[in-house]
């Protein structure tokens, strides 16, 4: 999977949202995870799970694959 690519309306739209967002915030700083588990990663206890070995790595993308495509359009 590649890069996602993000055009001139989005970058604008995305510098309109971030002005508005730091005048809500008022200088807080807030995030959120988001984490996809495929089932294999679920029946395998990755639910619970708080970090992976470098083995695990090999097969992190059949576990929890990346969640970019959730956001493109």
């Amino acid at each position: 999977m590649g890069s996602p690519v993000f055009n001139e309306v989005d970058i604008l739209d995305q510098q309109a949202f971030q002005a508005w967002l730091e005048a809500k915030m008022e200088g807080r700083f807030y995030h959120t995870h988001l984490q996809v588990i495929t089932r294999k990663g679920y029946d395998e206890g990755w639910v619970s799970k708080g970090y992976c070995t470098a083995r695990d790595l090999a097969v992190m993308d059949g576990i929890c694959p990346s969640p970019l495509s959730l956001f493109t359009r």
